[in-house]
């Protein structure tokens, strides 16, 4: 392995092993200065000898384990069981049929976006979109959009890349909803916080920069394709330039208006159900919290998950909610302290929270799997062995 991407992972790995180390000082704790040394020990070797899926499968254990330890820091054990006392847990009926629903308009979205490429069935594409939850919650690095790639390419023999840029488009809308929903918060709060802030920047730049690419990538793929000629050999250009026309054919839903205002419309209404997949937790928990909470936590969690962490988003799903939380509820005058019952309150509603964002997509990506066994394995296989360096 070169120097660099080393020494890039020795720096990141050094993080989370930095804040244990800061923690067993603070608090003289041994177990947190056995994290720190294991922490250190275990991806320094990574680092240098373990693939890439590997070391993501590790780097995001680890930030997941510091998450984890920013969240229970301030709770005791009697404290974070009493948060589960009393509560109607009915309530998760309807949070995890509104998850599913989500999943279903998120499905009729792509088949929107597919449209350019090829008309699908509903039934066609919705074992693909849970297959690739199921697979982001299991696989590092959001493995599980080259997973639905290749399982819909794979399946139907069409251009994994193509397809792949369908999925690109998803996630820019996605972007657009996300940045609007944080906006929300900021306004009702009506000041400005630091915090939010700096997310809002971020979200702006990764999205931003996403959509201006898409646009270069319809209004110029003329020009691209001879810049790529010019700028190359042959054997270079060639290639380069099939490759390139295959992501751009993806893209052309986007030249088409009405498709554009259709999938703008689906993502409101599939983030407005997702948003309201909160809603019955929050009723569960009775914080009190005004009718933009769920808004706010969608927000924050969506841009949190851009940070490395465990599959599943273990950790940084509850950190997320939590800073939602302590913020709305602070803006009404009721500041939360780490330690006190309704803290634990807010760390057991963040848990559950993010079981039930997880746990229905899971069920239904493990039977498309079990039902759809050979296609699965191939898309894995790829996925895991080649990655983008295959991607046709």
């Amino acid at each position: 392995m070169h120097g660099h991407p080393v020494k890039y992972r020795l720096g990141i790995n050094l993080v989370p092993a930095a804040w244990f180390f800061y923690r067993s000082g603070n608090t003289a704790s041994v177990p947190h200065f056995a994290v720190a040394l294991g922490l250190l020990f275990t991806g320094s070797l990574l680092a240098k000898i373990a693939g890439p899926v590997v070391f993501q499968y590790w780097l995001g254990i680890a930030f997941s384990l510091l998450f984890l330890d920013l969240i229970f820091k301030g709770v005791t054990w009697q404290g974070f069981v009493a948060g589960w006392k009393d509560l109607d847990y009915l309530f998760l009926v309807p949070a995890s049929l509104l998850t599913v629903l989500t999943s279903i308009l998120q499905t009729a979205r792509w088949k929107v976006i597919l449209a350019s490429l090829r008309h699908f069935r509903f039934s066609e594409i919705y074992p693909s979109v849970m297959i690739g939850h199921l697979s982001n919650h299991v696989l590092p690095a959001k493995a599980g959009e080259l997973l639905k790639t290749f399982h819909l390419g794979t399946k139907f023999g069409h251009s994994k890349l193509a397809v792949l840029s369908t999925i690109v488009i998803e996630r820019v809308f996605d972007g657009v909803l996300v940045l609007s929903f944080l906006l929300l918060f900021l306004m009702a709060l009506g000041r400005m916080d630091q915090q939010l802030l700096l997310m809002g920047v971020m979200g702006a730049v990764i999205y931003g920069g996403a959509l201006s690419f898409l646009v270069a990538t319809v209004l110029f793929r003329g020009r691209v394709a001879i810049f790529l000629e010019w700028m190359f050999p042959q054997r270079l250009a060639v290639p380069l330039g099939k490759f390139f026309a295959s992501f751009a054919d993806g893209l052309n839903m986007l030249k088409d208006g009405r498709q554009v205002a259709k999938v703008m419309g689906f993502s409101v209404v599939m983030w407005l159900v997702n948003a309201a997949s909160i809603v019955p937790l929050l009723r569960m928990f009775d914080f009190g919290l005004p009718p933009v909470a769920p808004f706010a936590i969608l927000a924050c969690i969506a841009l949190g998950l851009t940070i490395p962490s465990a599959p599943g988003g273990v950790g940084i799903v509850s950190l997320a909610a939590i800073f939602a939380t302590k913020v709305l509820l602070d803006a009404a005058g009721h500041p939360v302290h780490e330690g006190d019952e309704v803290y634990a309150r807010i760390v057991a509603f963040s848990v559950l929270l993010n079981v039930v964002f997880v746990a229905p997509e899971i069920l239904l990506g493990a039977f498309f799997v079990a039902r759809d066994g050979r296609n699965f394995s191939a898309a894995l296989r790829e996925v895991m062995n080649q990655g983008l360096r295959r991607i046709r």
